[in-house]
């Protein structure tokens, strides 16, 4: 039994040993062979179209290819006559043959490129408007491939486009050709390069530079933007060349229209003349006024330009608006056709880059915690000049104007005061007149707003819990729920104490009460001494005469 054992298991070892030195055959070419391919690189739901430009002719009979071997479909044939840098690859009228040239520039990868994307442009204008007519087989991309089967024997050439495509895609070809292989004709397959369909992906990048590269932002403060953009590439003779760049800026934030300014890779000024169109608000149609400016380039622009980096830079200023927009919302984007054929195949891509600004909210009160009216203040930022900042506005809401405006700061009724529009850093609030019946505090406090967004170091419009208060002097902080000071969302809030008077160590006379009535009586009688005495003294100075 164990011998028997042994003995089929050398058997099978035999076998498998065998089967692998054995050689493959490849099913040999017949006139009704088909193939497959499979078109890589692509982003899903991408349709791929493939047109056959060229067939093969293998006899019926014998299954032998027939010489000549390749011809042209009847519609690329005609249009090759036509055109002065192709015509060479096809023979005469009634021959529509793949001539020796052809297979010559096939090796040329320059030469070649040129071909396909002439024939590309051709093929999507059809026979109408002097191009060529050809149905193609078409397959959507599933997983980033697009999968061709039962396909018969020829060259194809593949185009692909996806509505929500990002990418551009270059015309390719996918062969499916007969090879004479050891003594046979075999099916040899290639798509492009390496399976694969080339493609251009354009992008946009948005970043903040100069003073506000920490992205927080005060009323009057100018924001610097670069925006850094990847060009379209297209093929030649692409029907469909749209591109511009704009920005999209909400209320807040004012563009300084003359700031705008396009750059080359090599960060050379591009002049407009024949490049591009700037528009900006005032000269924005119906439909277009979501947007702050649009660059509008031209065809010259793209053709020179293309699958370049270039750079917009531009500059917008802080309104007394931005407050009221807890962020400042700016979305840079570009527009771009993704079918390079098609006019209609707009694609929009979009960075945004946001600024925020940021608001003290405080209260008067007294030791009840009851509100106080009629306090004022300065505020500052803290440094050696210290020198109190302008606002603007009245009843306890101010906004940041460093242009024009007051010092004074005055709560409202209900003993708030509202700074809105302030940078991240720290400031100096002064208390300048205490309110009726209380004492002026001696000292400051120091405000320090941190938005800083750990570990990005860049600010979210959300202070952070590391922003502090500080009470010098006599300047007290009355708690908010056992805390010094409250934060919520780009506002920070806190409650001041002011002492009353008669708490204070000494007590103010009360107009006209017995405090005003004890000095008045007690002048009057040291004024009627001094009387007595003169007249005492008038007196004995006569009767000493």
């Amino acid at each position: 039994m164990r011998k028997s054992r042994k003995v089929r298991m050398w058997a099978l070892a035999l076998v498998l040993a065998m089967a692998i030195q054995l050689p493959v055959f490849a099913e040999e070419v017949r006139h009704d062979t088909t193939g497959a391919f499979t078109v890589s690189g692509l982003e899903d739901n991408v349709e791929v179209s493939a047109y056959q430009i060229i067939t093969v002719n293998i006899d019926p009979v014998s299954d032998q290819p027939m010489n000549p071997m390749y011809e042209w479909d009847a519609s690329v044939a005609d249009w090759l006559r036509a055109q002065e840098n192709f015509k060479a690859y096809v023979g005469k009228a009634g021959d529509d043959s793949v001539t020796e040239a052809f297979r010559d520039d096939q090796g040329q990868s320059t030469k070649y490129k040129e071909f396909l994307e002439c024939l590309a442009a051709a093929i999507k204008k059809g026979s109408n408007a002097g191009g060529v007519e050809l149905t193609p087989k078409k397959q959507n991309s599933i997983n980033g491939k697009a999968e061709f089967t039962k396909m018969a024997m020829g060259e194809y050439l593949l185009t692909a486009q996806g509505t929500d495509s990002v990418k551009v895609y270059q015309p390719t070809t996918a062969l499916l050709v007969p090879k004479y292989e050891d003594g046979s004709w075999v099916l040899n397959t290639q798509v492009g390069v390496e399976g694969s369909m080339k493609s251009a992906e354009p992008s946009i990048t948005k970043d903040v530079t100069g003073k506000a590269d920490d992205l927080s932002v005060g009323i009057g403060d100018t924001v610097d933007y670069k925006l850094n953009v990847l060009t379209p590439s297209y093929p030649a003779e692409a029907t469909a060349l749209h591109f511009e760049v704009g920005d999209k800026m909400m209320t807040g934030l004012a563009l300084q229209e003359d700031s705008i300014t396009v750059w080359d890779r090599n960060d050379q000024k591009i002049e407009a003349a024949e490049n591009f169109e700037i528009k900006t608000e005032a000269g924005l149609t119906v439909g277009e006024d979501t947007k702050t400016f649009r660059i509008l380039f031209t065809e010259n622009f793209v053709k020179k330009y293309g699958g370049q980096n270039i750079k917009i830079t531009y500059r917008a200023t802080v309104t007394s608006n931005a407050f009221e927009k807890n962020t400042l919302e700016n979305t840079a984007y570009i527009v771009y056709n993704n079918d390079p054929y098609t006019e209609e195949s707009l694609k929009e891509l979009t960075d945004m880059k946001n600024v925020y600004t940021y608001g003290i909210w405080l209260k008067k009160v007294d030791a009840e915690g009851n509100p106080l009216s009629g306090a004022t203040f300065t505020l500052a930022e803290e440094g050696e000049d210290e020198t109190p900042l302008n606002f603007s506005g009245s009843d306890g809401t101010y906004v940041y104007n460093p242009e024009n405006g007051s010092t004074t700061l005055t709560a409202s009724n209900d003993g708030s005061l509202f700074l809105k529009g302030v940078d991240a850093g720290s400031y100096i609030l002064k208390e300048t007149r205490a309110p009726d019946g209380y004492v002026l505090p001696e000292g400051k406090l120091t405000i320090t707003i941190e938005d800083k967004n750990v570990p990005k170091d860049k600010a979210d419009g959300t202070i952070d819990d590391a922003s502090q208060i500080q009470a010098e002097g006599t300047v007290k902080l009355k708690p908010i729920k056992d805390k010094a000071f409250s934060i919520e969302g780009n506002i920070i809030s806190f409650q001041v104490e002011n002492t009353r008077a008669e708490d204070a160590g000494f007590t103010l006379p009360a107009t006209g009460g017995t405090g005003t009535m004890f000095f008045a009586i007690t002048g009057i009688f040291l004024m009627g001494c001094a009387v007595l005495m003169m007249v005492l003294f008038i007196k004995r100075k006569k009767c000493s005469h």
